[in-house]
């Protein structure tokens, strides 16, 4: 897991994690459970909550899928 603040020009935030799951299977999750928090989704991993936008990427990484989850104002 990986946590990278950026405070110099504007709020942004970023985590990385690693699943077995699929992407598939982790955006339906993740749809559930922002939208109970207020986030309404954009299109496909992306997330609007008033002035924030939070991005949902996947890429591969061996037997793993690496998750980036990326938070900043829009």
């Amino acid at each position: 897991r990986d946590l990278h603040l950026s405070l110099r020009r504007q709020r942004q935030m970023c985590i990385r994690d690693r699943s077995s799951e699929s992407e598939e299977k982790i955006l339906a999750f993740y749809k559930e459970a922002l939208s109970q928090l207020g986030w309404k989704v954009n299109r496909g991993g992306e997330f609007l909550r008033g002035e924030e936008i939070l991005t949902i990427d996947f890429l591969p990484d061996g037997d793993y899928l690496a998750i980036r989850f990326s938070l900043e104002p829009r």
